[in-house]
């Protein structure tokens, strides 16, 4: 499933945008459980339950969620759950109170049930040592705590440059403002077009004598690439940034991220 991914990074319409595309999304293709957990994920819990008592979707898992919004929320969801129990097994639709709910598996679970309790540091950290970096730090800015999404930030710095996506690493490097961390970032490949957005970046920190090692080194990398078969009908490729942008995929509830 692939997202506008660059505005998660943006301002709050930027970032509310997103989301709701992706709920509408997700309602389209009638992926509820991914609906309810992004609900979740932004604390939208009370019309998160309603929805799904409507659909007669109400199971114990979301029925537990419920006292967070207050413990006359959570009477009130419980007796729908009995009437929903009463009304499946009416129409003979026994099936629906053991069907198996999956919710995104023990992570996206936990996560659930520590945000809960408000445990917003656990559930963060969570989804971080799952290497789960996009849900992390939509966590976090969904409610608004900006010091954790930092955190989630240089954590998923520090995994992009393990795994060796120069890119990505860059990418929070600017959503935290550090041009020249990125440029740094960008700086230690040897492509051509990188080392030129590093140069760029590296001027616009007030770093020009690193700006021109950058340049020097793309030049001689220039230098010593041959040059391509003059012969040969090259269509126009895609851009880093662009390849990058097609690259990110982000994972559905019950899906894994390769």
């Amino acid at each position: 499933m692939y997202l506008d991914f660059w505005k998660i990074f943006g301002n709050t319409n930027d970032f509310n945008e997103v989301l709701d595309l992706e709920m509408h999304r997700h309602l389209e293709q009638e992926r509820f459980e991914s609906w309810n957990m992004l609900s979740i994920f932004r604390g939208h819990i009370d019309s998160m339950i309603q929805f799904a008592s409507q659909r007669d979707a109400l199971c114990p898992f979301l029925v537990c969620l419920s006292p967070c919004v207050s413990f006359k929320f959570w009477k009130d969801v419980t007796q729908l759950y009995l009437a929903q129990i009463e009304r499946v097994v009416a129409k003979g639709e026994l099936y629906k109170i053991c069907e198996n709910k999956w919710y995104g598996g023990s992570t996206y679970r936990r996560v659930a049930v520590m945000l809960s309790l408000h445990d917003m540091r656990g559930a963060v950290t969570a989804l971080i040592d799952a290497r789960l970096f996009v849900e992390a730090f939509v966590l976090a800015k969904a409610r608004h705590l900006d010091s954790l999404a930092k955190d989630v930030l240089h954590a998923w710095i520090t995994d992009s440059l393990r795994t060796g996506q120069i890119e990505m690493a860059a990418m929070c490097c600017l959503a935290l403002g550090d041009l020249y961390k990125a440029a740094m970032t960008l700086a230690s490949s040897n492509d051509q077009q990188l080392l030129g957005v590093a140069a760029e970046f590296a001027k616009a920190a007030g770093q020009p004598t690193f700006a021109t090692h950058i340049e020097d080194k793309k030049s001689i990398i220039i230098s010593e690439t041959p040059e391509p078969d003059a012969d040969e009908d090259l269509k126009d490729l895609p851009t880093k940034i662009d390849l990058l942008k097609d690259s990110i995929k982000i994972a559905d509830v019950g899906e894994t991220i390769d």
